[in-house]
């Protein structure tokens, strides 16, 4: 399964992604350039490790990186909100959906633009605990505003208040087969 995330109007940092095709829907991006599909393949730079790079800059680049983070691990340790950047990140295990046998990578995700977040169902203070992500969304309030949802099993949310999606998906490493 080839993954691809349409990039509009902004050039992502060299190597980050590799052009496939312009113009996937024959118009222009927000700010006027041509359309980009990007696809994941070897990243430069990283000795030739292949690995996802994905940028969402809608609600439907947001559900692509959703896909591909389905069943992911996150500590509550390796989240962060960095307010003065305005950045959340996060690390997880990511189960990797494009091996032919189950194996998970070490992903780094990270949201721009994000205004507060809210926490819910779990404490912040239990660093060690992780938790399942089920899944990515976003809840448009006034375009491009809204909030960005990343739900966990068992009830556990998170609500980032982002002036516009603008996230990275990018893998760290691979960590081998799964045993989750």
């Amino acid at each position: 399964m080839a993954a691809s995330v349409r990039v509009s109007g902004r050039m992502p940092a060299k190597g980050l992604l590799r052009p496939r095709a312009v113009a996937n829907r024959g118009g222009k991006g927000r700010s006027g350039m041509a359309d980009t599909k990007a696809q994941s393949g070897e990243q430069e730079g990283n000795a030739g490790a292949p690995g996802l790079r994905l940028i969402a800059l809608d609600a439907e680049d947001l559900a692509a990186i959703s896909d591909h983070i389905q069943d992911s691990i996150v500590r509550i340790g390796d989240m962060a909100f960095l307010p003065q950047a305005k950045r959340f990140v996060f690390v997880m295990s990511r189960l990797d959906w494009e091996e032919t046998a189950a194996a998970r990578r070490m992903t780094g995700v990270h949201f721009d633009r994000v205004s507060r977040v809210t926490y819910l169902g779990f404490r912040q203070e239990a660093r060690e605990t992780a938790l399942n992500l089920i899944g990515l969304s976003f809840r448009a309030d006034r375009e491009p505003s809204g909030t960005v949802i990343l739900k966990f099993s068992d009830g556990a949310v998170i609500r980032l208040e982002v002036e516009c999606i603008e996230a990275r998906l990018s893998d760290l490493a691979p960590l081998g087969p799964d045993t989750a």
